[in-house]
């Protein structure tokens, strides 16, 4: 199952998004996230629009839990599709993982190799699109309620914790330079 998290009122970001969804013959479920909450503290590292892609975070994958699914695929509405990169990921068989990313930030790698051709382990940020297995359900789950803090920290955490997370390179999925980022509410370089 693959979920996109998008806001139905931003419809620039929808049209898009639809003719990236069209090269690669994608059809994700739309979910709109939580609500912002106004009263929410912000830090320097956390913001309302974190907090509610952490709570949308939580309601899938409680959702995916509750449907007993081997794994669930996130994305976020500003994915950009390398179609032929994204096809070759496809074909391929997924490793056993807890996380894979098809685009990532700030990683640190220690696989040595690719599997597959395309595996690499890693740890590190970016959840523009990532694909959780249900091992780990339990364990992002609580970190994820027990944490004001980005989804990316958390995914972190779990990898280098327990060192079975993968990045897909090149990377299928990429971010347009110079967009504007409701997370961090500005335009951002990438």
């Amino acid at each position: 199952m693959i979920y996109c998290i998008h806001r139905s009122r931003d419809e620039k970001r929808l049209k898009e998004l639809n003719i990236e969804l069209k090269k690669v013959d994608l059809k994700p479920v739309f979910i709109e996230p939580e609500e912002v909450k106004k009263t929410l503290k912000e830090t320097n590292i956390f913001n309302k629009e974190m907090d509610s892609l952490r709570r949308t975070t939580i309601k899938i994958i409680e959702k995916a839990k509750k449907e007993k699914l081997p794994y669930v695929t996130i994305m976020e509405d500003d994915c950009k599709f390398n179609v032929d990169l994204y096809k070759n990921f496809e074909s391929k068989k997924l490793p056993d993982f807890d996380f894979i990313h098809l685009n990532v930030i700030g990683k640190e790698k220690y696989g040595l190799s690719l599997i597959d051709g395309v595996f690499r382990k890693f740890y590190g940020t970016c959840c523009q699109y990532y694909i959780v297995n249900n091992k780990v359900y339990d364990e992002y789950l609580q970190l994820l309620k027990d944490n004001l803090l980005p989804i990316d920290e958390i995914t972190r955490y779990i990898q280098k914790k327990r060192r079975n997370s993968f990045a897909v390179e090149p990377f299928p999925i990429y971010h347009k330079r110079n967009k504007y980022s409701t997370l961090k509410g500005k335009i951002v370089k990438y």
